[in-house]
């Protein structure tokens, strides 16, 4: 057994090491930046819904508003 092919495969295991660990750190930046992409759609969407509610929140009380005048009127008729 020569030693010339152990000399090789000593000197280029660390440049495999080195391009695996390059290759998972690429790996958890990418997921990095789909989960703040993730993240940000998301955000966006529940704001939208916010303003969806706040919307619906301002017709509910103008309806309970006029329900409200509604059974003053009927309670004071009943009261006569």
């Amino acid at each position: 057994m020569s030693e010339q092919p152990l000399n090789a495969a000593t000197n280029t295991a660390p440049k495999t090491i080195g391009e695996r660990f390059d290759e998972v750190q690429q790996g958890f930046l990418d997921q990095r930046d789909y989960t703040t992409f993730c993240f940000d759609k998301l955000h966006a969407e529940i704001s939208g819904v916010k303003a969806g509610l706040g919307r619906v929140e301002r017709r509910l009380d103008r309806h309970e508003e006029l329900l409200g005048e509604v059974l003053m009127e009927v309670r004071a008729r009943k009261a006569k």
